[in-house]
């Protein structure tokens, strides 16, 4: 019989519907079933060695072993590892709301082939600290790697890869050397490796935050780093080209109990290989000391990119803020051509720092520095050499932030602001520039950019700053925080600011850093990488369950013309 058009496009549904659920994987580690992965009950009790391309495999709570991803590729569809949520834990009947509690890998995750999101799927916005809130977490033991992105020397080598919501490191309080080695390790030895996104993680208690060898393309953001006991934040080495670092937080990183007496920088690119080192966006990133950094010393600057036989190009460090830093150098370095520093803010640094920037341009810098040990020393001593050097620098007279002891930069309203404000004080660099801070906040909505990593904002509808961690110099917690849009007050442990619900159409409960993504764009279909320009954590895409009719059709349309969007999820 010839089925009716709107039966037969029924039908053409069910199979979809269908066909995606045969994707759909299940880990538990205590499941004692079938162990074939078809349901909670039959779920794998690790994550199989082989892995079947375009599935998701949602997992449990539980303690896991490390696991390596060498999964043959299948043109660029994706492999989704997913922590298993009360709301997204795919359409098996069996779930147990006991399942929805953190994952624990004892070793690291290693990846030889290209192609895998390893999505965490939750974290506490309101403290990025909060190590158990995050769905994934990895210690891989002393010594170790969290992640290792393997080279063409351990064939195929690995690209197209995506870590988000993953807490990594060493147990809160370790220190060197008994704490892992490297948080991220991307190498590419042989080849270049390129296309990784780290989003929304924790990276902390280890030797290198993030190491890149060989590395080209990639976006690090809304991360917190640190503490760490090595010579880097972010070590790139070999070349390493093509990187956005945006809105993350850089807090005590390069302690004196590690093996080196500091930090050759936050950031340093250079040297040690062939280059080239360029095209690196660095904006909207904190990076701070919370002891005012008595044990930290930045030896060669805060972000140094380049040097004489290796010049970089392309680098725009616009728009952070740069606090409690110590040692020999708080300075902006970038040795080449083409290279731009402006709308940034050194504030409060010990008085042995010199205070500097060179690039080819460094514009509408703003500096403060009053010693705490000594506060009759003259504001703004060394920021005088630097605006010797750069006429456009503000030397300020007073706290610009709504909280610095609390690690809330946000700007203060610029008519309590003793003397010069940062306020309207920035330079607009015009188009081809993220415009949008971590707020959401649209810099120079009102003609003017402001200084600083956030765009100042006033009134009730401005969003609260997230929790930071440990408060600067005493560590000790902040009040709680205001309430956010449509959500209650968060913890203010740490830094004296909470985080409702997200603001805006599609906000999860307890959201509250908006993202506004690569472009402010709306976000894809199905793409849980939250890169919308409402600001909020998209639903997860969960494949196969209750109510996505006839959506599934069109977003597997839709997939075709954004395969090869670096920064999309699959779905």
């Amino acid at each position: 019989m010839r089925l009716l058009p709107s039966l037969a496009a029924f039908a053409a549904v069910q199979l979809l519907v269908a066909a995606a659920s045969a994707q759909t994987f299940y880990v538990r580690a205590a499941a004692s079933g079938a162990h074939d992965g078809t349901s909670w009950t039959n779920a794998y009790a690790a994550l199989p060695d082989s892995m079947q391309r375009g599935a998701t495999y949602y997992v449990a709570a539980g303690t896991y072993g490390g696991h390596t991803f060498a999964d043959e590729e299948s043109g660029d569809q994706w492999i989704v590892v997913r922590k298993a949520t009360l709301t997204d834990h795919g359409p098996a009947s069996d779930w147990q709301d006991a399942y929805g509690g953190q994952a624990l890998f004892t070793d690291g995750l290693s990846f030889s082939r290209d192609y895998y999101d390893i999505d965490g799927a939750t974290r506490n916005e309101a403290d990025w600290t909060d190590t158990a809130s995050y769905g994934f977490r990895i210690n891989p033991g002393v010594n170790g790697y969290a992640i290792y992105i393997q080279s063409e020397n351990n064939p195929p080598g690995a690209d197209f890869l995506k870590i988000q919501y993953v807490d990594m490191g060493g147990e809160a309080g370790t220190a060197y050397p008994e704490v892992p080695g490297t948080g991220v390790y991307f190498f590419g030895l042989g080849s270049t490796r390129h296309d990784l996104t780290v989003r929304r993680c924790n990276v902390h208690n280890v030797g290198i935050p993030f190491h890149l060898i060989n590395a080209d393309t990639g976006v690090i953001e809304h991360n917190h780093v640190g503490p760490s006991w090595s010579k880097e934040a972010i070590r790139g080495m070999g070349s390493a080209s093509h990187w956005i670092v945006r809105n993350n937080r850089f807090v005590d990183n390069g302690f004196y109990a590690g093996p080196t007496t500091g930090l050759t920088a936050e950031i340093a690119v250079w040297g040690n290989g062939d280059g080239p080192f360029d095209d690196w966006q660095i904006y909207g990133n904190v990076f701070w000391n919370t002891d005012n950094g008595q044990s930290i010393a930045h030896n060669n600057g805060i972000i140094m990119g380049g040097d004489t036989s290796i010049p970089s190009a392309g680098w725009n460090v616009y728009n952070n803020v740069f606090s409690g830093i110590a040692g020999h150098m708080a300075s902006v370095l970038i040795t080449g051509t083409n290279n731009a520093v402006f709308n940034n803010i050194w504030f409060d640094v010990a008085s042995d720092t010199v205070i500097g920037c060179e690039a080819t341009s460094c514009d509408n810098n703003w500096c403060f520095k009053v010693n705490p040990d000594d506060p009759n020393l003259p504001y703004g001593a060394n920021c005088d050499l630097m605006k010797t050097d750069h006429p456009t620098t503000v030397v300020g007279t007073s706290d610009p932030f709504v909280d610095s002891a609390n690690a809330d930069y946000r700007l203060k309203d610029p008519a309590v602001v003793t003397g010069p404000s940062p306020v309207n004080a920035g330079k607009n660099p015009g188009a081809g520039y993220d415009a949008v801070d971590a707020y959401g906040n649209s810099r120079g909505a009102d003609g003017t950019w402001d200084i600083g990593a956030y765009e100042y904002c006033a009134g009730t509808s401005c969003a609260p700053v997230p929790d930071a961690g440990p408060g600067k110099d005493s560590g000790a917690g902040g009040s709680a925080g205001a309430a956010g849009s449509g959500g209650s007050a968060g913890a203010g442990a740490g830094a004296g600011a909470g985080a409702g619900a997200g603001a805006g159409a599609g906000g999860a409960a307890g959201g509250g850093l908006l993202d506004a993504g690569v472009d402010g764009s709306a976000p894809v279909a199905g793409d849980s990488s939250d890169d919308g320009g409402c600001g909020c954590r998209q639903a997860p895409d969960t494949g196969a369950q209750a109510g996505m009719g006839v959506l599934l059709a069109g977003a597997l349309l839709l997939r075709r013309r954004r395969s090869t969007r670096m920064l999309g999820s699959p779905l």
